[in-house]
């Protein structure tokens, strides 16, 4: 579970983990919230600078954009979030809340969490890890992000089963934006795996008919990275 106005994230570190089928981490929702217009106040304590806007990098500016992390939500610019952070130079940041709702009962989503897990021996991967945003199911509620999901292990061992997900929230309700992907860093010195059916970083979908103010986001990203070598002294 990531902090919702700050995204401070908890880092699990192992020397052997097994994720089995059926089991894994879920942290959909979890990662920057989104807030609806009555929150004037807690946005302006945590420094946040738009009058309508969530929490998160790539929230989005009012409640005619969803929220980006990997890709940038749906909608027009400049309404929707951008994109933020980069697979190369990883940021250890959760996914974005969308903008306000518009109406001072309502409350936009969620962006999903950030789930780091770092394995120095062996990671066997049956389950799932997800990080979804959340979509909402009222006007004007604009869906969070796809969050982020980094995991480093040495040695990475993938079942039948295994799932990397970081879905946007979808647009359900007319007048609404989904959310864009999330990020996805795999980092292993293992070769000649197969993550074609492994990972999906896909925007939040339209759900229902689409309408003129009903938008799907943006693709997020996935990133394979050679495990980091340790250094070699010698000592005559």
């Amino acid at each position: 579970v990531s902090h919702p106005r700050e995204g401070g994230t908890h880092r699990f570190r192992a020397h052997r983990a097994t994720i089995a089928a059926g089991g894994g981490f879920n942290a959909d929702g979890c990662g920057f919230s989104g807030l609806g217009t009555s929150d004037a106040n807690s946005r302006a304590a945590a420094g946040q600078t738009s009058a309508s806007g969530g929490f998160g990098p790539g929230t989005s500016v009012n409640s005619s954009g969803g929220a980006g992390f990997g890709g940038h939500g749906g909608g027009t610019s400049p309404n929707y979030g951008e994109a933020y952070g980069s697979d190369w130079k990883w940021m250890p940041l959760p996914g974005s809340g969308g903008g306000s709702g518009g109406q001072t009962h309502k409350v936009a989503g969620a962006g999903g969490g950030l789930i780091w897990l770092e394995v120095s021996g062996t990671c066997t991967l049956d389950g799932s890890l997800q990080a979804a945003g959340i979509a909402k199911k009222d006007d004007y509620c604009p869906s969070g992000s796809g969050g982020g999901i980094y995991l480093r292990a040495c040695e990475l061992m993938l079942g039948d089963a295994a799932t990397l997900s970081v879905v946007g929230g979808a647009a359900g309700k007319d007048n609404t934006c989904a959310g864009g992907g999330g990020r996805i860093v795999v980092q292993t010195a293992s070769t000649g795996l197969d993550f074609s059916t492994v990972t999906n970083v896909a925007p939040g979908a339209v759900i229902g008919t689409k309408s003129p103010y009903k938008y799907p986001g943006d693709g997020g990203t996935f990133a394979l990275r050679p495990y980091p070598g340790g250094t070699m002294i010698f000592v005559r």
